[in-house]
This record gives C-alpha cells, sequence and structure tokens, in this order.
C-alpha cells in the first residue's frame, strides 16, 4: 500500500476549517486512551475515513512530518492499548 502525506501545518482540532476537512470533522478521538488498538483504529476509520491510520509504539521511530491525511495511534507494549490522544497530523 502506498501512502502519500498530504501535509499541512495544523494538528488534531486545529485542523477545522482548513482545506482539508470540513468543520464538523472528526479530528481528535481522546475517548479512545485505553482502548484496544483494533477497535481504536477501526473507530477512527469509520468516524473519518479520510485518514489513514498508521499504529505505532513507543520508542519506535516515527516521522516528525505533519500530515493532514495520517493519524498515529500509539500503543502500550503490554496490552496494545492507546496510551495517547489520537489526532490528524
Amino acid at each position: 500500500m502506498v501512502f502519500e502525506c498530504n501535509s499541512c501545518t495544523c494538528t488534531g482540532n486545529l485542523c477545522h476549517g482548513t482545506i482539508w476537512f470540513s468543520p464538523d470533522a472528526k479530528l481528535e478521538w481522546p475517548e479512545l486512551v485505553g482502548v484496544q488498538g483494533s477497535i481504536a483504529k477501526a473507530t477512527i476509520e469509520k468516524e473519518n475515513p479520510s485518514v489513514i491510520v498508521r499504529i505505532v509504539y513507543p520508542g519506535l521511530l516515527m516521522t516528525f512530518d505533519v500530515c493532514c491525511n495520517r493519524v498515529w495511534l500509539i500503543l502500550n507494549q503490554a496490552g496494545g492499548h492507546v496510551v495517547e490522544n489520537p489526532r490528524v497530523g
């Protein structure tokens, strides 16, 4: 699968009203902190089909570019639960 980054300068709810998202688009999911990773990924993809979810674990390398079509889903190693607020960027 090829992933193209739609570069932007905003993250999360700060992206509302940009060319990428309508004002009512879901861009952050704080309610998913503590949820199993596979469930969180499916929820994000259902609530905002414009984004691609990338799963990572603390300590693994991530790129520092900001993409309006990407959500980093950071999971703990022990149980695969979300440990940080998932957001666009």
